[in-house]
């Protein structure tokens, strides 16, 4: 038994192509922590730009999360700021 998750939303089809099955997401995510670790682990460099790389990877990740669970849609739609 496969454990797939419709990760796109609207998926009414029995079988959709764009669906990344959830082992997948958590094995990548596994990859890139591991990453992480080793590169602030063994490459040496000043805590400031170590904290800025964290936080880099960490923004990214959460913002193609949310953009992978279909979460980000809603986020093009606010507006900043006044156009006339």
């Amino acid at each position: 038994m496969v454990c797939e998750m419709r990760l796109q939303p609207g998926a009414g089809a029995p079988y959709d192509q764009s669906a990344m099955p959830l082992i997948q997401v958590v094995m990548l995510l596994i990859a890139v922590g591991v990453i992480l670790w080793l590169v602030n682990r063994y490459i040496p460099m000043a805590g400031s730009i170590k904290a800025i790389l964290n936080a880099v990877v960490v923004i990214v990740v959460v913002l193609w999360l949310l953009n992978l669970f279909g979460l980000m849609s809603s986020f093009s739609q606010l507006r900043v700021g006044h156009m006339g």
